[in-house]
């Protein structure tokens, strides 16, 4: 007798089709005992049979309706009434390998197939209980939730950490949080050879899914949905978040807490302007151009204040060029000399810490209690709201004003934290001198490029380049650069002990810069 076949399985956890490919092995060994003949198989692996999910081959196999057909056993068919009901309406025979023949085209045929698929039903429902129970005394102990699953990126399986991918993970996190682009991000991890826990290339979709995570903080989040008819979508459904719980993670965190909320709100452009695109210079999108504007050969009396770009000639030789007009162009290199320089003479002073380092007037370990407190209240609050029947949706309002509550507790966090700009430097900086200085650049190259760029824009209020005169060496007080309140305030220290004698507000410095061909 020629029959068709149907296997299926829910998961297919290796990839290998090994469940379904043991089934057929099964069936077709069944068919050669029996006499029968395997015709067609119909297959769909790695789809559960009660999740809603279309299954591809299930539906072809009632669209052919074949008279007879053979599987496992029938919870490989069908576990849900709705698909048995649809399987009776084709009146077909299904034999099974493991548990006998059904004739659904009989009334006894049909009620024994009701039962059955009655009883799996119950089973999967039952099994799911027992699965929310494990899963919820898991988060609680706060057990890594990849025991069994693929190994996250910045973790081995036992939950400790990478040798290579923590340490590069919290470098990039490092950089973002000191202005970087996400993109720059992926491009140093895939530039580094590091791969997705996938292995793929890096894109800000997979990375950001890596930030936003708090495993990453050694937190283990556990959330509880229920299915609720989908508004949209009539005869469907979809999850609702009916409460959501937060642990201490019994595996190692890659960063701490406080600095997970301050790259969450680095990331969501809290407090920091999102850039239009990633500089890769010092001065770039910074500098602008002091070129005096003319109006047909009558001088208008301002500066062009066009921002600059960097430019190469047919040399190799980078300047910065104003992107008005092109009218003004500088050495780059010598140009950023003269920047650093500055800088370096400003932030190695004696007693600069005590200025830069001068964080808010804010209670932060007062801030941090404050947040586990709210975050505590709101948890026992929804638990309470749902237990007397209030839906997610009716709490809506209040959800709303403990976020708000939390946002303004979280900008105050970021606040103190941002201050950190200059405060692990002085640990490595030695006050300036001839001799020292070498040592304050090294520390200085070191730097992350967006850091660098903060620190310019903190100190100084603006960086104008000034027209030279044309063929004439580089001259570093064409370098025009206008302190900021933070910048006078060393200046002044700077006067104190007789290193410089510096003008207030706008400043040109000589003898920080060389003396070279432009």
């Amino acid at each position: 007798m020629e029959l068709s076949a149907y296997v299926r399985i829910s998961q297919d956890k290796t990839g290998e089709s090994v469940g379904v490919d043991n089934q057929r092995a099964a069936i077709l060994k069944w068919c050669e005992t029996n006499g029968h003949t395997v015709t067609e198989f119909y297959e769909d692996n790695d789809i559960s049979a009660t999740s809603g999910k279309r299954r591809p081959d299930f539906e072809r196999l009632l669209e052919d309706a074949p008279k007879a057909i053979v599987v496992w056993t029938q919870d490989r068919l069908l576990r849900v009434t709705k698909d048995l009901e649809r399987v009776l309406d084709t009146g077909m025979t299904v034999h099974q390998v493991n548990a006998g023949d059904l004739d659904l085209a009989t009334p006894q045929g049909q009620a024994i197939a009701r039962t059955v698929t009655a009883w799996a039903t119950y089973e999967v429902e039952q099994k799911a209980d027992r699965q929310k129970l494990k899963n919820a005394a898991s988060a609680a102990k706060g057990e890594h939730y990849w025991r069994e699953g693929i190994r996250p990126f910045g973790h081995n399986m036992d939950g400790t950490l990478h040798p290579e991918e923590a340490p590069a993970l919290v470098a990039v996190i490092d950089r973002i949080i000191d202005g970087a682009a996400v993109t720059t991000a992926c491009r140093a991890l895939n530039e580094a050879g590091l791969k997705t826990n996938r292995g793929k290339d890096w894109h800000s979709t997979s990375l950001r899914r890596i930030l936003t995570n708090k495993r990453i903080a050694g937190i283990r989040v556990h959330r509880v949905y229920k299915e609720v008819p989908d508004k949209d979508n009539p005869g469907h459904k979809v999850k609702e978040l009916v409460s959501e719980q937060e642990y201490p993670g019994a595996w190692k965190e890659i960063i701490s807490a406080d600095k997970f909320r301050t790259l969450g709100l680095t990331l969501t452009g809290r407090e920091r302007p999102r850039k239009a695109k990633s500089r890769e210079n010092l001065l770039t999108g910074i500098a602008t151009c002091g070129l005096t504007v003319y109006d047909n050969y009558v001088m208008v009396g301002r500066e062009c204040g066009g921002t600059v770009g960097q430019s190469r000639s047919n040399r190799g030789i980078a300047s910065y060029r104003c992107s008005e007009f092109k009218h003004n162009s500088k050495n780059a290199d010598l140009t950023e000399e003269v920047v650093i320089d500055r800088v370096l003479l400003l932030i190695t002073v004696q007693g600069a810490e005590s200025v830069l380092n001068n964080r808010p007037d804010i209670d932060i370990a007062g801030l941090r209690s404050k947040r586990v407190e709210k975050v505590s209240a709101w948890s026992g609050e929804l638990l309470a709201a749902r237990a007397a029947g209030v839906s997610l949706a009716d709490t809506a309002v209040y959800r709303k004003a403990h976020e708000a509550e939390l946002a303004a507790i979280d900008a105050e966090i970021f606040q103190y934290e941002k201050s950190s700009l200059f405060s692990d430097l002085w640990s490595k900086f030695t006050y300036f001198s001839p001799e020292t200085l070498p040592e304050a650049r090294r520390i200085w190259d070191a730097l992350p490029l967006e850091r660098k760029q903060r620190i310019v824009t903190t100190l100084f209020s603006e960086v104008v380049l000034m027209p030279g005169s044309r063929g004439a060496r580089f001259d570093p007080q064409t370098v025009v650069t206008e302190y900021s309140p933070v910048a006078t305030q060393l200046q002044m220290m700077l006067n104190q002990h007789g290193r410089e004698e510096i003008e207030a507000g706008r400043v040109v410095m000589s003898g920080l810069g060389q003396t070279v061909q432009h």
